[in-house]
């Protein structure tokens, strides 16, 4: 310990935790790996043990020393101090996927099953019963190599119990990319198709590079009439699970990775001017561009822009910012970056959500108080026609705009012109939608 002046002898308590399934916390069994308590102002000693269980690869090591009572991993305490280290974890070759997944099956797969499941190494045709049971198959001694960061494609072609019959089939794939025993994370669910035709389905699945390596579940599901969740009881349709073994994943915290290892790791948060993307990338040397993804499935994704690379001829980790400006219908959305490589390749990174909520108010003004730019959100209104203008506290008008047709994105209002001061904004939406509210623009 660190002590101020010698003789003084506080009451220590000493505490270590270490990340050892590497996904992103310290709440884990056996995740503290040392306690000591000690009031002598002397060193402390003692031996940690890593179970044979432990992850392998670069994880966060945290040192606590607190004075008068042991605090938390993530606590805020007064008296003493935090300090973070990487270890590298080593020797655990044959990691074990965890098997309290959720058992699932359909009741009733006569009409409707999993014929074949097709990706990387596996090709697997099977009937309506599993091995043990009809409605599920477990297929787990069945496994494809697939490397993080990348796409790979799948094809799924269904079971039909006469030619010609063209149920309503909604088919979808998890992976539990952290290999915590469920399949509920963000990115987890990572494909989704709706089919009428009774044809093969195709697509491809995009394994973040921040996926944790080694063997994990995959679960494939065919059901009728609906889409049904990871876990749910339904009636028509069959489950098959799979394993899949991950490559080159930085682990599931995406915050460290061995050297020569590629990282790709998105975080976001909301903001008043939207969502704010950023992105960290250490294969800049061989990007070309980026593009933002957005889904409402997570699944299929759309590019809202395209970025270019900075081009750095550097393998340290390089930082860029992006922003998702538009007004968004409420429910949930879905980001993703993909990495375009000069070679034509791409990489993609985790998958991010927000929920987004419906306002009540019609009207939206942000930043308010505002300095040089006002923005006006009057999405609810999208395809009508509308006049805003601003008056000074006289009555006197401004600022002006008329808009023939408003869309989902705001309106933006320069203010640089405008002297500090209290304003009144009024919006006319159609021939007879009227709305006011007061902006505070301010100068320092």
């Amino acid at each position: 310990p660190g002590l101020s002046w010698d003789g003084y002898q506080p009451d220590l308590y000493w505490r270590v935790w270490i990340d050892l399934n590497r996904d992103g916390d310290f709440t884990d069994n056996g995740e503290r790996v040392f306690q000591r308590f000690n009031n002598s102002g002397s060193v402390v000693n003692g031996t940690i043990n890593i179970p044979a269980t432990a992850s392998n690869g670069l994880t966060r090591m945290r040192v606590v020393v607190s004075r008068d009572n042991y605090v938390g991993s993530c606590a805020s305490f007064t008296e003493g101090e935090v300090e973070d280290y990487a270890i590298n974890i080593t020797g655990n070759n044959t990691p074990i996927p965890p098997e309290n997944y959720c058992e699932y099956q359909s009741s009733q797969p006569w009409q409707e099953w999993i014929s074949n499941v097709a990706i990387g190494t596996i090709n697997n045709t099977t009937g309506k019963c599993g091995p043990s049971v009809c409605g599920y198959g477990d297929y787990t001694d069945q496994s494809a190599t697939i490397a993080a960061g990348t796409a790979t494609g799948i094809t799924l072609t269904p079971g039909l119990s006469w030619d010609g019959y063209q149920p309503d089939l909604y088919w979808r794939v998890w992976i539990d990319l952290n290999q915590d025993g469920d399949f509920t994370d963000n990115g987890e669910r990572v494909f989704q198709r709706f089919n009428n035709s009774g044809s093969v389905v195709s697509g491809t699945i995009n394994i973040p590079a921040t996926a944790s390596n080694g063997p994990t579940r995959m679960r494939v599901v065919v059901s009728k009439d609906n889409y049904v969740g990871s876990c749910a009881s339904f009636t028509e349709g069959e489950v098959e699970d799979y394993t899949v073994t991950i490559t080159g994943g930085s682990g599931a915290s995406g915050l460290f990775v061995a050297p020569g290892q590629a990282m790709l790791f998105l975080r976001g948060t909301s903001t008043p001017d939207g969502v704010q993307l950023n992105w960290s990338t250490n294969t800049d040397f061989k990007n070309e561009r980026f593009a933002i993804g957005r889904s409402y499935d997570g699944i299929n994704f759309t590019a809202i822009e395209h970025r270019e690379a900075f081009g750095s001829q550097t393998t340290n980790a390089i930082q860029y910012q992006s922003y998702d400006t538009e007004r968004l219908a409420p429910g949930i959305v879905y980001y993703q970056i993909q990495a375009i490589h000069t070679e034509g390749e791409s990489s993609f990174s985790n998958i991010i959500e927000f929920k987004h909520q419906q306002s009540e108010d019609q009207l939206l003004l942000y930043p308010n108080p505002a300095k040089d730019e006002v923005r006006i959100d009057l999405s609810g209104y999208a395809g009508e026609a509308a006049f805003i203008q601003i008056h000074n506290n006289f009555g006197q008008p401004m600022m002006s705009k008329s808009v023939d047709e408003l869309t989902t994105r705001p309106l933006h209002f320069n203010l640089e012109m405008l002297p500090a001061g209290t304003y009144l904004l009024t919006a006319k939406v159609g021939e007879y939608k009227r709305m006011n509210r007061l902006l505070v623009v301010v100068k320092e």
